[in-house]
């Protein structure tokens, strides 16, 4: 039987009910009072599945439905996004292959030039100072650290600082490169690519990259990790947030574009141990209603 025949609706986590066609490649949004508005599906969290018999909705977890075929004979597919789809467009994944890198940077830049402020009060949702404490205790006293992608420099690279390390901050935005000047007088900040970093080499006891990796061309992740081994000093450390799940999207981000790209946590983890790192942890955390994956490495 085919999906869209077999659900009546699709619950996402945070929108509203939508309807599937095609069998689960395009989702309809069923906007009230108005015709369905047709965006291309993307990954949830979670939907819910309520058969036309009118039996209790059963909650499916992603890679559930992913590997099919399963009890329906789904097949393969992705789902409604975990976030409202109401007032936002999305793109499948088979359509980012006609940006280019340089455009998916562009709209990263682009994006985070409007943001500075927004993002640090955005920021604040999200507590992960468990990771952050892991790895600020493995550095050395007075250590050098790297945060790239340093934002505002709030909360990383200020709290660094307090805690008696020498920062250099990298951003591909320069608006938030001169926010952070401001905000973290105690660090240095550039602006510059992490896809294209330019320090010396064996400069660095530390290196932190929070929510940032994920919006880089997936393509460029390897060369990305091995580009943070080559500027850490032998024995130095690494803490990264990356996805916790494989999907690429351009969509609304406090009211601006902007574009992510992922692995899943084991193909990024592959990468980091092949360019050089011993894993000390890789853990997937929830925090201000997101759920991203930790890994705490150093060089080997």
């Amino acid at each position: 039987m085919q999906f869209d025949r077999l659900c009546q609706s699709v619950l996402v986590r945070l929108g509203g009910p939508v309807g599937l066609t095609n069998a689960g490649q395009v989702l309809e949004l069923m906007a009230s009072g108005g015709a369905p508005r047709k965006v291309p599906a993307v990954l949830a969290l979670s939907v819910q599945l309520v058969n036309p018999d009118n039996r209790l909705p059963r909650v499916f977890a992603p890679e559930q439905l992913l590997n099919g075929p399963g009890e329906f004979g789904l097949g393969s597919y992705s789902i409604a996004p975990a976030i409202d789809t109401s007032e936002k467009e999305f793109y499948h994944e088979p359509d980012m292959k006609k940006y280019t890198h340089d455009q998916a940077f562009e709209i990263v830049e682009s994006g985070y030039d409007k943001l500075t402020e927004r993002y640090t009060r955005e920021r604040e949702r999200f507590d992960n100072w468990r990771e952050v404490k892991a790895f600020s205790s493995r550095l050395p006293e007075n250590g050098k650290v790297l945060d790239a992608g340093s934002g505002t420099g709030i909360p990383i690279a200020a709290y660094m600082v307090r805690s008696g390390f020498e920062v250099v901050g990298i951003d591909l935005s320069s608006a938030m490169v001169s926010t952070a000047r401001n905000n973290v007088p105690g660090a240095t900040f550039q602006q510059m690519n992490m896809a294209a970093i330019d320090l010396p080499p064996d400069s660095f006891d530390g290196l932190i990259s929070c929510y940032a990796i994920i919006h880089v061309p997936r393509e460029k992740h390897a060369a990305i990790f091995q580009s943070f081994h080559t500027v850490l000093k032998p024995q130095g450390v690494m803490l990264v947030s990356v996805a916790s799940w494989a999907w690429e999207e351009i969509a609304d981000y406090l009211g601006v574009g902007m574009y992510w790209s992922h692995y899943d946590p084991r193909k990024t983890e592959s990468l980091i141990t092949m360019a050089g790192f011993d894993i000390e942890f890789g853990r997937s955390v929830e925090s201000g209603g997101e759920k991203h994956h930790w890994v705490l490495a150093h060089k080997r």
